[in-house]
């Protein structure tokens, strides 16, 4: 049952992606995005998850998560292909932690922070 939801989940993404990525585009292919863009295209990509109900850990995020102030949102990691953004809920004193490529890619969103990818 979990790896069906964890493919659901991963094509739910994709097909975030291909609608972030394409908003991102504007005719700059291969850009390469700052922190503050990556904050801005993490919290899309919230609201997406947020209002496709896509679970997160097996949790469905609630409209709370669609009112975190910009001062709650940073990078916490940055590397040469990669930012993991973190979103913290103080309502629920939960961070959510998103693995964004430079290149505007979701790879993986989790509430602890690890990516294996990345480690």
């Amino acid at each position: 049952m979990i790896k069906i939801i964890s493919i659901i989940f991963a094509g739910m993404l994709s097909c975030t992606t291909i609608t972030a990525g394409n908003a991102w585009a504007h005719g700059a292919h291969g850009a390469h995005f700052e922190k503050s863009d990556a904050i801005d295209l993490a919290s899309r990509y919230l609201v997406t998850i947020v209002k496709k109900k896509t679970p997160v850990e097996g949790k469905v995020l609630d409209q709370s998560w669609l009112n975190i102030p910009i001062s709650d949102k940073a990078v916490t990691k940055e590397e040469a292909w990669y930012f993991i953004v973190s979103m913290h809920n103080s309502g629920k004193e939960k961070t959510l932690y998103m693995l964004i490529s430079k290149k505007g890619k979701l790879y993986q969103v989790n509430f602890s922070g690890k990516f294996p990818q990345v480690e």
